[in-house]
């Protein structure tokens, strides 16, 4: 460990211990290889590692620690999966991540595209692939699509990081946004956590006000208004809230102008985030559930309006 080094950093290396059990929020330990030319350490490292595999090439982001019971170790806060640099790591990584390949043509392709020509073959001319018998069109888009993946994933988790996300919250921004789509939805909007259910509006409204967006911008308002409806229907039991209420709150407590919060209710409509009918709003999510609950509870139209005469002779 790095003398009186406590500041953020990130070490490579492959994962080669884990904990047999994970810990409240997926906290274990484990220890993690590191080469460095022909120098390799080992390291203990410490945080949420759950889901990680034995034999995977990760960058952990953290800090050094001392532990006055089990020395010094990494702190890991994020983990990022590479792709493996050695000839026995390709191999356990594409008979792991794609099991029809088979360890007989994992370690021929290696033998005639090793590390890291591999990779370049994969991106510029994947059809090359071909030359191992075995691999066909289908096997070369199954290993282009899985090289694409931990690619892809790596630079938005980096980019997640680096807007502040913790390792949970950036996965689950991955899984509910998709990597293809997610980095450009933060940067447009970063409430587009909240809309996805990723993190609060509190939490969101930190990372945008990170960003530089003001309170008074439109994104914030729109996220603010769904939020303040949601916890009302939670707080006071019921899905809808009035109008007059919504305006008391905004216009009056606020100081909202009412051109201010139309915009943002007709926007929240357009989108389905909130419902308007007859003088009160619901947020989409819970007005879709009432109905849910209302029809499993009376059954459909046609099922209340059906002749009772069977249900009368049962009686």
């Amino acid at each position: 460990m790095p003398d009186g080094l406590s500041q953020e950093e990130s070490i490579t290396g492959e994962i080669i211990q884990l904990s047999d059990r994970f810990w409240s929020g997926g906290w274990g330990h484990g220890k993690l290889l590191r080469s460095q030319g022909r120098q390799r350490q080992e390291v203990k490292i410490s945080g949420i590692l759950e889901g990680q595999r034995i034999g995977t090439r990760v960058t952990c982001m953290g800090k050094w620690a001392n532990d006055k019971k089990y020395g010094p170790q990494f702190s890991v806060t994020a983990v990022v999966r590479e792709l493996p640099d050695s000839n026995n790591g390709v191999i356990d990584w594409l008979v792991l991540s794609l099991p029809q390949i088979g360890p007989v043509r994992a370690r021929a392709l290696v033998n005639r595209f090793p590390p890291p020509q591999l990779w370049d073959v994969i991106e510029r001319t994947p059809e090359r692939l071909m030359e191992i018998e075995g691999i066909t069109e289908e096997r070369v888009q199954q290993i282009a699509r899985e090289y694409l993946s931990v690619k892809q994933s790596k630079e938005c988790l980096i980019e997640l990081y680096d807007y502040g996300l913790n390792q949970e919250e950036a996965t689950s921004a991955l899984s509910k946004m998709g990597y293809a789509h997610v980095v450009d939805l933060v940067n447009e909007d970063p409430y587009q956590l909240y809309w996805y259910g990723v993190v609060s509006f509190n939490r969101a409204d930190a990372i945008a006000n990170d960003k530089g967006l003001t309170d008074r911008d439109p994104r914030r308002d729109r996220a603010e208004l769904t939020d303040v409806l949601v916890r009302e229907a939670m707080e006071n039991g019921h899905t809808a809230t009035s109008i007059e209420s919504v305006k008391e709150h905004f216009c009056r407590e606020k100081m909202w102008s009412e051109d201010r919060l139309d915009e943002a209710l007709m926007w929240c409509a357009a989108f389905n985030k909130i419902d308007i009918y007859d003088g009160e709003i619901q947020p989409w999510h819970m007005c879709r559930a009432e109905e849910s609950i209302c029809l499993d509870l009376l059954g459909t139209p046609e099922e209340r309006s059906a002749p009772r005469d069977q249900e009368l002779e049962d009686v």
